[in-house]
C-alpha cells in the first residue's frame, strides 16, 4: 500500500516538478502528450489496478512486508544499541571523531 501511495504522489507531482524549472524556452521538446490528462488517467489506473489482484498476491505482500519490517526492527535494534554503548548522539560533532578512535 505504500507503494501505491508512492507511485500516485510521484505521478500527481512529476509534470509541476518539470514545470518550475527556470529558463526554460516554451517551445522545448519533449512535451507530455494530452497534459492534462495524462496524469491523471495514470493516477487513476495506479489506483484501481492494486484492487484486481488475487488474494494471494495481496498475503504475500503483507507477508514480504512483514519480514521486512521485523528484519529493519532487529537491525535497528542492535545498531541502536551499538550507538548507545559508544555514547554517539545524532547531531553531536565530536561523534566522528569518536567513533573513528573507537575503531
Amino acid at each position: 500500500m505504500h507503494f501505491l501511495f508512492s507511485w500516485v504522489t510521484a505521478l500527481v507531482f512529476l509534470p509541476e516538478a518539470f514545470s518550475t524549472k527556470p529558463n526554460l524556452p516554451e517551445k522545448r521538446f519533449p512535451k507530455l502528450p494530452f497534459y492534462p490528462l495524462f496524469p491523471w488517467l495514470t493516477i487513476t489506473i495506479g489506483a484501481f489496478l492494486p484492487f484486481y489482484l488475487d488474494s494471494d498476491v495481496w498475503w504475500l505482500g503483507v507477508i514480504w512486508a512483514g519480514l521486512g519490517g521485523f528484519y529493519y526492527f532487529i537491525y535497528a535494534r542492535r545498531h541502536g544499541q551499538l550507538t548507545h554503548r559508544r555514547e554517539i548522539f545524532v547531531g553531536d560533532p565530536t561523534a566522528v571523531q569518536a567513533a573513528a578512535n573507537a575503531e
